[in-house]
């Protein structure tokens, strides 16, 4: 029986729990995944060097321009990480709040990043 913070009051609650005993939530542990979508926009047309996406430190996928990967991933403090070729690796970190979609845009050699 692992603790995890309640979705509701942020305490302390097992994963187990059907209701929250601080604040009275039902299914304290359980939350709504949010989709994240990531697309890679052409920098150099014609020029298309892999990039690899991360997601705390889990591979999601490879992009060449104009691509798109979309995934799901709970809420919380989530590390975005792309990686390609010889370029230095580039990181950001973002708050992702339940339920919501989000859509983040990068080139090649900036990774910043709109989220939508």
């Amino acid at each position: 029986m692992a603790l995890v913070q309640c979705k509701e009051c942020g305490k302390e609650v097992s994963t187990s729990a059907t209701v929250c005993p601080h604040c009275g939530v039902p299914n304290p542990a359980i939350f709504e995944q949010c989709t994240v979508r990531v697309h890679r926009k052409a920098k150099f047309l014609g020029f298309a060097v892999p990039m690899d996406v991360f997601v705390d430190n889990r591979k999601v996928g490879t992009l060449l321009n104009e691509e798109s990967i979309s995934f799901e991933v709970d809420p919380g403090y989530r590390t975005i990480t792309v990686r390609a070729f010889s370029y230095p690796t580039k990181e950001k970190t973002f708050k992702l709040v339940e339920g919501k979609q989000y859509t983040i845009h990068t080139y090649l050699e900036l990774v910043w990043i709109v989220i939508e």
